[in-house]
């Protein structure tokens, strides 16, 4: 049976909120520019994230804009506490220039942050001046040290973000990255979005920063030993960012410029992030899902002033999903990193997390199974998902309806249980033990009504039942009767489990999803033995299969074609068995000679 599947929605595990525009820097390829001076007040800004984390999100990364420019850091301040400390996410991080943070903010707030990324671009102070990132008499790279030391001393790991344009794409910056030793560093292509820094209605002009593919790839390759490297081009971007603006609307960047959806405070998270252009497997693919709680790093916090003195090994575990070996996923047949795969534990297939977690969800949404198997049809130990693994996969409401979905099986398959038949009631009621398979009364004990257990007509004492199944509908609603020989019937049930079976289109030949039993729909005869299908040749079903007589001969020709190939392979390998057998039976004759006599003294 076919049902429509609901729209698909991806879940917002990592969400860029960029909650103001406003900056005190001018950097010439900006694609997020002051074009409002608007901030949501802090409750409503709560609020969201609220929404989003009960939506799944798993992450939040806050940016803008120049985010310590409100409330010199304590608007950001206070929001990474809430999203830390009662919303309990995983991961918080900030991106910033890194020009208005001051070592009191960490005092107060560092705990609470796991990532602090610092906009840098170039240690040439002359070429930061070109960029827009000057900061007067005060040096950029100095600050940056600075920043790096604090993130130390208060447990908060350091990432650079850089974006490679065409001021600093030959610029050598091994040396300086290497000092600092990030826990990550980002490397942007320099990106052009219309209406933002490209286009008429841009506040900056950014064509002049433009690279080419190959330049970029000149210097990736020229910092190729930088361990902690994560490179972004232009395409590896391309829908794999989740960003909400400062009305907290979701940006679809997919045209080149920024469309943005209904804000999530009026709309809600499902309805505005189908409009997100977001796409989870460019997501996974660019290297987003990575080890981003601070929690489990596993990084040394020691104070040390010497940062040339820490070896990478101590400040990057496994988080350079970039360098690691591709796994390739037997849904989708894309490559991913090992910690974006899920193995199952039971028969130890693995699969991309995204696809597994579309498949479970997919089952229990359109309740096709409660026991979810190994998604690869060849799996050689026919492995099953367990609860605990499904539960950590999917949202809290689709496990609520897997229990569900389950417990309805546990009742289906009882034979000393059963359903009221009242629409209005489902209650579960409790059949005599001694014999639940003989029709007896049942009285349910939340609606007070009597029927019969095994037509679920009202009780009818000294009689046999009927061979109508009544059908009730919602309260108000007429109930309706229909025979279950009738050939139009929409619903029967399985002639040898009495599971209710319901068919809206496809052919005659049945199989049950609870016991396997193949029978035919019209007749409910056994089908079990029947491979070639002749019971559509003849009788009142004849013809009724719903194929066409060429598909029902290929059908019959496959089958008969399989049991004429085993049997040419035993007609030409029987010679050989024969003239095996007696060797076969000499060597087990003189094998057992062997073992009775008697062992030398």
């Amino acid at each position: 049976m076919r049902r429509e599947q609901d729209d698909w929605s991806p879940t917002p595990t990592s969400v860029n909120y960029h909650f103001t525009r406003q900056c005190n820097y001018k950097c010439g390829f900006c694609f997020h520019t002051a074009k409002t001076s608007f901030v949501l007040p802090l409750e409503e800004a709560k609020r969201g994230l609220a929404m989003l984390k009960e939506a799944g999100m798993e992450k939040i990364n806050f940016s803008g804009g120049e985010p310590f420019l409100q409330d010199r850091g304590e608007f950001v301040g206070k929001l990474v506490q809430f999203c830390k400390q009662e919303l309990k996410l995983p991961s918080v991080s900030i991106v910033s220039n890194g020009s208005l943070i001051r070592e009191q903010w960490f005092k107060k707030y560092g705990e609470y942050l796991d990532i602090l990324a610092i906009s840098c671009d170039s240690f040439d102070e002359d070429v930061n001046a070109l960029i827009g990132r000057g900061q007067g008499k005060k040096s950029h790279v100095e600050n940056l040290h600075k920043l790096r030391q604090w993130c130390r001393e208060y447990a908060v790991a350091f990432k650079i973000n850089s974006v490679i344009n065409r001021f600093n794409v030959e610029e050598d910056m091994n040396e300086q990255i290497k000092a600092l030793n990030p826990m990550r560093w980002k490397v942007f292509q320099c990106l052009l979005i219309e209406g933002e820094n490209s286009g008429e209605d841009a506040l900056r002009e950014a064509e002049k920063f433009v690279i080419s593919d190959e330049d970029f790839e000149r210097f990736l390759d020229r910092h190729k030993d930088v361990s902690c490297l994560v490179p972004e081009s232009n395409k590896k971007m391309r829908d794999s960012y989740l960003i909400l603006d400062e009305y907290m609307r979701f940006l679809n960047c997919r045209n080149g410029r920024k469309e943005p959806s209904r804000s999530i405070l009026d709309v809600g998270i499902e309805a505005a992030i189908k409009f997100s252009g977001f796409d989870e497997k460019m997501f996974l693919k660019r290297g987003g899902k990575y080890v981003w709680s601070k929690a489990d790093m596993k990084l040394d916090w020691r104070d040390c002033c010497d940062c040339s003195a820490m070896t990478t090994a101590r400040y990057r575990p496994t988080w350079d999903l970039v360098l690691d070996p591709l796994v390739s996923c037997k849904l989708c047949l894309g490559e991913y990193p090992v910690e974006q795969m899920t193995t199952i534990a039971q028969c130890q297939c693995i699969f991309c997390t995204l696809c597994l977690k579309q498949y479970v969800e997919l089952l229990i949404k359109e309740g096709l199974e409660t026991a979810i198997s190994c998604p690869d049809a060849a799996c050689p130990k026919r492995g099953h998902l367990q609860e605990n693994e499904i539960e950590c996969m999917v949202a809290s409401e689709i496990m609520q309806r897997y229990k569900k979905l389950q417990f309805e099986r546990e009742v289906l398959l009882d034979p000393c249980r059963t359903w009221c038949p009242s629409s209005t009631c489902q209650a579960v009621c409790q059949l005599q033990e001694s014999s639940p398979q003989d029709p007896q009364l049942v009285q349910c004990k939340a609606c007070d009504i009597e029927f019969c257990s095994a037509c679920k007509s009202n009780w009818h004492p000294g009689q046999g039942c009927q061979e109508s199944m009544p059908i009730s509908f919602l309260p108000g609603e007429a109930s309706s009767v229909f025979k279950m020989e009738e050939d139009d019937a929409p619903i029967k049930r399985c002639p040898k489990c009495k599971v209710y079976i319901e068919r809206d289109e496809g052919c005659a030949q049945m199989m049950c999803k609870n016991c396997k039993h193949a029978f035919c729909w019209y007749c409910l005869e056994s089908l079990d033995d029947d491979f070639l299908l002749i019971h559509y040749d003849k009788g009142p079903c004849r013809n009724k299969l719903g194929h066409s007589r060429a598909s029902v001969i290929w059908h019959r020709t496959q089958v008969v074609g399989i049991f004429a190939g085993f049997g040419l392979l035993l007609l030409v390998a029987s010679p050989f068995l024969l003239l095996a057998t007696p060797f076969v039976l000499c060597c087990k004759c003189k094998c057992n000679k062997g073992d009775d006599d008697p062992l030398p003294t």
